[in-house]
């Protein structure tokens, strides 16, 4: 019995399941899933300003190039993946209270980074530029470097 017709048929929900385990790791490893149990987005859809294609690295593992929606309003700083890698990544608002920056200064380029009172072991690494504008638009400024 030939059953070479069956392996097409299998390599899309394989591929899916692989896929889709991938993501979860990275979520788990890099300290969203961490960040979501207090910090998920509720009430609603964010309306505030958004960056859209971001990129930013979290615990020195996980790396999210291009693929992340940042945005800020006066509550807090939200934080979004797009929508083929989001599973284990929920939507995030976490209130400014709650955030410590310190800028990182390295021979070219410069990051921020970002630590989480309910989390205190997961940082979020961004762009100095896009951090100021986020900072800004919450009312916020950067504190100076260390």
């Amino acid at each position: 019995m030939n059953l070479d017709w069956l392996l097409p048929l299998l390599f899309f929900p394989a591929f899916l399941t692989l896929w889709i385990g991938v993501t979860f790791l990275i979520g788990a490893t890099g300290g969203w899933r961490t960040l979501g149990k207090t910090y998920a987005l509720r009430g609603g859809p964010f309306t505030g300003r958004r960056w859209h294609m971001q990129s930013g690295a979290m615990g020195g593992f996980a790396r999210y190039n291009n693929i992340l929606t940042i945005g800020a309003d006066l509550r807090g700083l939200y934080l979004a993946v797009f929508g083929p890698f989001r599973a284990g990544h929920p939507p995030l608002h976490i209130p400014w209270e709650q955030i410590r920056t310190r800028e990182r200064r390295g021979w070219i380029f410069h990051s921020v980074d970002f630590t989480f009172a309910a989390a205190p072991g997961v940082q979020l690494s961004l762009s100095r530029k896009l951090a100021e504008e986020v900072m800004a638009v919450g009312g916020r400024a950067l504190p100076t470097s260390v």
